[in-house]
């Protein structure tokens, strides 16, 4: 493990080196999160049947990493999480830009995509956690992705081929490339103001690495334990799956101060003939899971939800006086959210997991962050309870 965050470390060196010809932009950054969790115990019933509820802290997030620009149309970029004493790769590809008829070429390890909370970074999210869909989410994998825009860059699509491997890239199991492909358009868009209205579509077809899926999911706070989990807690083994597509739809926008967002994701599993039970979502022989999310938030100073043409995700959210050097107050915000993931289709699960999330977020500038969060999950005719979480954030 010790080579590996030696051989990170030189590759980071490399990146940041000034000595080639032709370099127009270097970057390094380091973002760190540190997170609280106090728990109501409002349920005991809950307690017995996701195990002990301990109130808590942790670093939720150490991160570092390199870009390195070669003229207009080149980027590399490495960055990976320093966790458990180990370095876990988090993002390491070269990119080619504005590529003829293509657009952008990217190859290497990096998120496939997905959803706009998948896209959209973990320091720009409303809340400390993505919603509960996010759990089908593919996550990061090796693969080459193809990205562009059109319709006056208010339309953004990308499809990639991709390989499930682990943390450090190492292939997992016996699965097969996935497709994975997402169309993303601003029907509404202001360019003076701002204002928009974001909709998108994503869809991935793939085959689980030993044909086996698992899902879990714990209610959006890191340090609590894993609530629901498809895994059978007898024999220990997941789901058998032929097949997989996953599927995503997704509205957001932002007038003003006021922003909003709303997802819904959905697995179909293929599930052998003897497994096999009636599914209304997905057809015959197939499993179906999913989850949605409904949020909303609203700037109390004003400010606005910025969005990234780009890559169809949200940007950093900046001050309009900036708390540490204008003396102003910071951007204030106040979020609510709802969450539903249904995995009971999966024999092993038998309820359904809900999220009920209220959010006051303090920008003193655009590289801080502190967060509040009160969270109430339930467990479906299990019992439900009430948590106090918070983060300190900072990206420089």
């Amino acid at each position: 493990m010790r080579s590996r965050a030696v051989a990170l470390a030189l590759i980071m060196c490399l990146l940041l080196s000034t000595s080639a010809a032709g370099v127009e932009r270097t970057g390094f950054g380091v973002v760190f999160m540190t997170d609280w969790l106090v728990w109501g115990h409002t349920s005991n019933a809950l307690q017995e049947h996701v195990g002990t509820m301990n109130d808590g802290s942790e670093f939720r997030m150490v991160r570092l990493s390199a870009t390195r620009a070669l003229g207009e149309h080149h980027e590399a970029r490495l960055s990976f999480d320093l966790r458990g004493g180990q370095a876990i790769v988090r993002d390491a590809y070269v990119e080619l830009r504005e590529m003829p008829y293509v657009g952008d070429i990217r190859l290497g390890h990096f998120r496939e995509p997905f959803s706009i909370e998948a896209e959209t970074s973990s320091r720009f999210v409303s809340f400390m956690e993505f919603g509960l869909p996010t759990v089908f989410a593919p996550g990061r994998n090796m693969g080459l992705m193809l990205k562009n825009r059109g319709l006056g860059h208010r339309a953004h699509w990308a499809v990639g081929l991709f390989q499930d491997v682990s943390d450090y890239g190492n292939s997992q199991g016996a699965g097969k490339v996935a497709l994975t492909a997402r169309l993303a358009a601003l029907p509404v868009f202001e360019e003076e103001s701002g204002d928009f209205v974001h909709a998108g579509l994503a869809f991935s077809t793939r085959v689980p690495p030993d044909e086996r899926v698992r899902y879990r999911a714990r209610p959006e706070v890191n340090l609590a334990p894993w609530f629901v989990d498809t895994r059978d807690p007898e024999t220990l083994e997941d789901i058998q799956a032929e097949r997989l597509n996953l599927g995503n739809a997704e509205v957001a926008g932002s007038f003003g101060p006021l922003h909003f967002q709303g997802v819904y994701s959905i697995a179909c599993a293929t599930v052998p003939v003897d497994g096999a039970s009636p599914c209304e979502a997905c057809g015959p022989g197939k499993m179906a899971m999913w989850g949605l999310s409904a949020q909303a938030g609203y700037f109390i100073t004003g400010e606005h939800r910025e969005y990234s043409l780009g890559s169809g995700s949200f940007s950093p959210i900046v001050p309009f006086r900036d708390f540490l050097e204008r003396q102003g107050p910071g951007a204030w915000e106040i979020v609510a959210r709802y969450s539903l993931l249904d995995l009971t289709e999966a024999d092993t699960v038998d309820s359904r997991l809900s999220n009920l999330s209220l959010g006051l977020n303090w920008y003193p500038s655009v590289q801080t962050r502190m967060t509040l969060n009160v969270l109430t999950p339930s467990l479906e005719d299990i019992g439900s309870d009430i948590a106090v979480a918070m983060r300190l954030q900072a990206d420089f």
